[in-house]
């Protein structure tokens, strides 16, 4: 429901005794326009005067200035990692100052809707400054696609004696470089389909995050170690991958988010076999796993 405010007379010089029209302000409230058929010289003559459009600048004008740094780290892999059921990512984490992006400002309206108000660039630190009004909520967005989460909100309820608000730095979740390997994901010997355990480690980790993230694609990919045919663990690979899609989808997933690619024995992680050419129990195990990689936001 849309309410209004009492109306207010804004006074001289921008209410007159002539017809004045469509009064505007700009992002900032300290500039606007107004429609208005007063004489543009300020003297009345006879007839009736066309319109012309008014520019105006307020003099004091109560204003905030929010300032911060913003950075990526990768935080996504300690998320799961807090279930006990991925491996530590094979790269280290990625941590970044975001220099030089674009950087958006929208006043909240309310939960659904919002008004885009100015751009800013940050500079080689990161930082950024931008000047709003107080009482408001805003929402800050980064144009960075190699962010799964882009924007943050911010307040300036109760602040009207404030001029300064000075962020904390900002953290906002990268998107990883590297795959992340779901641990739990077993098969019966030979076989594809998941086994319940499988199930629920898939439900606890990769579906709960595609939820999270509703923009994000992902590659789902099956991997064994090099015992028997390489073409048979290949179309093996293959056919577990598929199965995990199909549970997902299953779930509630759209398929289009999910792409499924099997590697067969090609990409180990560990030795199969110990220096010596004897059998390595443990890393075999490591390479017949399951893991996801983060191809592209929608």
């Amino acid at each position: 429901m849309v309410t209004w405010d009492p109306p207010v007379n804004i006074g001289v010089p921008v209410n007159s005794s002539f017809d004045d029209l469509d009064y505007v302000k700009n992002w900032s409230g300290q500039f606007g326009l107004f429609v208005t058929n007063r004489p543009k010289t300020g003297r009345v003559t006879a007839g009736t005067s066309p319109d012309h459009i008014f520019a105006f600048k307020e003099t004091e004008s109560p204003r905030v200035l929010i300032t911060g740094q913003l950075i990526k780290e990768d935080r996504f892999a300690e998320e799961l990692l807090d279930k006990r059921l991925v491996r530590p990512m094979l790269a280290d984490s990625l941590k970044d100052v975001l220099s030089h992006k674009t950087v958006s400002i929208e006043m909240i309206k309310n939960s659904e809707s919002s008004v885009f108000l100015h751009e800013v660039t940050t500079n080689e630190d990161g930082r950024f400054e931008v000047w709003v009004d107080p009482g408001m909520d805003y929402k800050i967005s980064v144009a960075d696609t190699s962010l799964l989460e882009r924007s943050f909100s911010v307040s300036t309820r109760n602040m009207d004696d404030e001029k300064t608000v000075e962020m904390e730095t900002v953290s906002l979740n990268t998107i990883p470089q590297k795959a992340i390997v779901i641990d739990n994901i077993y098969y019966e010997f030979d076989r594809t389909e998941l086994t319940q355990e499988a199930k629920a480690a898939l439900d606890t980790t990769l579906y709960e995050t595609l939820i999270k993230y509703p923009h994000i694609q992902v590659e789902i990919s099956a991997h064994t170690d090099n015992k028997g045919n390489a073409s048979y663990n290949q179309r093996l690979s293959e056919q577990r991958a598929a199965n995990v899609v199909k549970h997902l989808v299953a779930a509630g997933i759209s398929r289009s988010r999910l792409s499924a690619k099997g590697y067969g024995q090609d990409r180990p992680i560990a030795p199969n076999q110990h220096p010596d050419g004897s059998d390595n129990p443990e890393g075999r195990q490591q390479n017949r796993r399951t893991e996801f990689t983060i191809l592209s936001m929608d």
